[in-house]
């Protein structure tokens, strides 16, 4: 935990740093995020899942939160590659304070601090602000969506939906993740905590467990197709055998939320989407020569 006294435009603010087991911070911190983003941190924190690689760097007039840029630490096996990623997230402000420098300062003052720290720091922007980032020598990247159709057969997995109240199944799924081989191409390592938060909140309706593959599936469904959010098993899976869960769903098409590792068996695009991804400096980005997707990349912009 960090504190000190920041003035920004000739008024003091206290800045707090991984302040999280403070309650009465938390709880402002939390307020504003809900006000912001409609969402909550209380129950990830609650569960014991917010741990030290999210870190909050927060701006507060005395205990009242009023600014906000966060700090995710990732690690990735990128293209066999094991590399340390910054993800900046949670960029926030109260309405009253806006345009008063607090989320300038903020931005520049974290990125002061983990440029020399990473290989490599990243965001998502939501395409109405695109012109904010490039401020502070963000670029716009490119990003490939792969798709596959789901051949009908009468091959039926079976599968159990995980009730993610449950703690035997939250359980579960924390020691699958922490246990996963990678699937896809650029992989996220040791961030059990990032998956938690997804499976507790916005997707824990979607998490299943497949028996016949000893894997945990987190899948959302729209009308046709689905969306492979990600698949966390201790033994290595191909997208043909992982496509079969589907055949228990009226699917057309599955769209993977990450690069699977056997990409060329699948279609792929342009990724379009209400985010950019952008990223940071002239450093060496994965993106530049590669067909690539952030694993969970547009559920990343939400935390």
């Amino acid at each position: 935990m960090g504190f000190m006294l920041i003035t920004v435009n000739d008024k003091v603010y206290e800045l707090h740093i991984a302040y999280q087991k403070n309650e009465r911070l938390r709880k402002s911190f939390n307020h504003l995020v809900e006000k912001i983003f409609h969402l909550s941190y209380e129950s990830w924190y609650q569960a014991g899942y917010w741990g030290d690689k999210y870190i909050p760097y927060t701006l507060f007039d005395k205990e009242t939160a009023l600014a906000n840029v966060s700090v995710n630490i990732m690690h990735f096996e990128v293209l066999g590659e094991l590399k340390r990623y910054i993800q900046i997230c949670t960029v926030m402000t109260a309405e009253e304070h806006r345009e008063r420098g607090l989320s300038r300062f903020l931005m520049e003052f974290v990125l002061e601090q983990w440029r020399d720290k990473c290989d490599l720091i990243y965001l998502y922007a939501d395409n109405k602000a695109l012109d904010i980032y490039p401020k502070f020598d963000f670029k716009p990247a490119k990003e490939t969506m792969f798709f596959k159709a789901v051949s009908k057969t009468d091959n039926f997995l079976a599968y159990e939906k995980l009730d993610m109240d449950n703690p035997s199944h939250s359980k579960m799924l924390y020691d699958y993740v922490q246990n996963t081989k990678p699937f896809g191409k650029l992989a996220m390592q040791h961030t059990a905590h990032l998956a938690m938060f997804y499976c507790l909140s916005f997707l824990k309706n979607d998490v299943f467990y497949v028996s016949d593959l000893d894997a945990i599936i987190v899948a959302s469904f729209n009308e046709n197709q689905a969306l492979l959010w990600d698949v966390f098993s201790p033994i290595t899976l191909t997208s043909t055998t992982i496509l079969a869960f589907f055949n228990a769903f009226e699917v057309d098409y599955v769209q993977f939320g990450f690069t699977p590792r056997d990409s060329s068996s699948c279609s792929s695009q342009e990724l379009v989407s209400g985010y950019t991804l952008f990223i940071h400096g002239e450093g060496s980005s994965p993106f530049v020569n590669n067909n690539l997707r952030f694993p969970q990349g547009h559920l990343m912009k939400k935390i």
